[in-house]
């Protein structure tokens, strides 16, 4: 199975209602310095903390959300993808 994780050094924030990726100073050229994020993807971010498989996190953001795990297939995989191009989110395959 593979696993995720918020890549060490970026950090979620909120500045006049609209949630925020900030990445620390050293990561120029790993990812984008700042970008903003829908609700949603705030809380698959946070949850992020929480676990580091997707199926968890799917459970996890349904449950939140009051939703039924399939509903939220697409919008997270759409989120990990997103995540993983711009260089936020970490991968490695559980052996």
């Amino acid at each position: 199975m593979k696993l995720y994780k918020r890549r060490p050094g970026v950090v979620l924030t909120e500045v006049a209602g609209e949630h925020l990726l900030v990445a620390a100073a050293g990561l120029e050229g790993v990812c984008p310095y700042v970008t903003q994020i829908s609700d949603s993807a705030a809380l698959y971010w946070e949850l992020l903390g929480e676990t580091d498989s997707f199926p968890a996190l799917q459970e996890l953001a349904a449950a939140r959300l009051g939703k039924e795990p399939k509903e939220l297939l697409l919008p997270l995989i759409v989120f990990f993808k997103r995540m993983q191009d711009s260089g936020y989110l970490l991968t490695e395959d559980d052996a």
